[in-house]
């Protein structure tokens, strides 16, 4: 399910058959971009090699880097 597509920033949520939901997020730029979680919690994935920066709803994604995370 796309949440946002736009020239710098992409993110989804991937829906499991078995219920589980994934949300992604990619900064495809060369500059720090921020971006808020869909409705709902979420656990950070931090088994991911990400360096985000996350504050309270929201994640700064810095140039080239990804997010993802589990829905409590």
């Amino acid at each position: 399910e796309m949440v946002h597509a736009g020239n710098d920033l992409l993110s989804f949520k991937r829906i499991e058959e078995d219920g589980e939901v994934v949300f992604c997020a990619f900064n495809l730029s060369n500059s720090a971009q921020p971006i808020d979680l869909p409705p709902g919690e979420w656990r950070q994935d931090l088994a991911a090699p990400f360096a985000v920066r996350v504050q309270g709803n929201s994640v700064l994604l810095p140039p080239y880097q990804a997010f993802f995370a589990q829905a409590a």
